[in-house]
């Protein structure tokens, strides 16, 4: 899977702390790399981190017009999942791009398990998620939002990020704190369910090497304007 563009002035939406605005900075060699990210934390923590050599702007990138054009290569990471109209996002981002200019898109295609922990977790996170009008596994219609939206999809595939089960719970962790007050998690979740499912999610995080069954594949949509 290759870009195919040279790229003066790219763009990382959603950059969260800055560290995926850097790896984008790296392979591209952009001369301009701009992290866009909502939350003032983040965007000061990457400030603070990269100490000047990229620029983060605070900006709800789901919400809001990009404020550049002429972009020669943007790269969008788990950021569609969390938005309810996902279709007219994408409109509006095609407009910050160059003719020609490229986007790289990634979101969960699938994600489950039969491990009852994890199980719950998903079924949790994807209940949440459509209550609000968001999709989990996005990733699944991916390639037709993207064409659908005014893009020339380029390459579209299916990809195994080969994270052990372990690796999973230790992100998932911290995610779920941030979701149990959510009132649908409190409406359909005992609190002491959430709790058996902290526990559970800790334990499977310390079990490294072990072999906890688990469906992971993400959508990797490279696009142009």
């Amino acid at each position: 899977m290759t870009l195919g563009v040279a790229a003066d002035l790219a763009i990382d939406l959603g950059a969260g702390p800055g560290y995926t605005t850097e790896l984008v900075a790296e392979v591209t060699q952009a001369r301009v790399a701009i992290g866009y990210e909502r939350s003032p934390a983040f965007c000061a923590e990457a400030r603070a981190r990269c100490g000047g050599s990229l620029d983060f702007v605070e900006l709800d990138v789901g919400a809001e017009d990009l404020p550049i054009q002429n972009v020669d290569l943007g790269f969008c990471r788990f950021l569609l999942t969390h938005l309810p109209n996902p279709l007219e996002t994408l409109g509006r981002w095609k407009k910050a791009l160059r003719p020609g200019g490229v986007m790289v898109f990634l979101e969960v295609e699938r994600l489950s398990s039969s491990d009852p922990v994890l199980a719950r977790y998903y079924r949790m996170i994807e209940g949440v998620q459509a209550e609000h009008g968001q999709a989990m596994s996005i990733g699944r219609t991916l390639e037709a939002l993207v064409q659908k939206a005014g893009w020339r999809v380029v390459d579209s595939q299916a990809v195994d990020p080969c994270l052990p089960a372990s690796a999973m719970a230790t992100l998932h962790r911290p995610n779920l704190e941030s979701v149990r007050k959510d009132p649908w998690v409190q409406g359909h979740f005992k609190p002491e369910e959430i709790d058996e499912i902290a526990v559970g999610l800790e334990r499977i995080g310390a079990e490294t090497g072990k072999g906890t069954p688990i469906d992971n594949v993400l959508r990797v949509v490279i696009a142009r304007a």
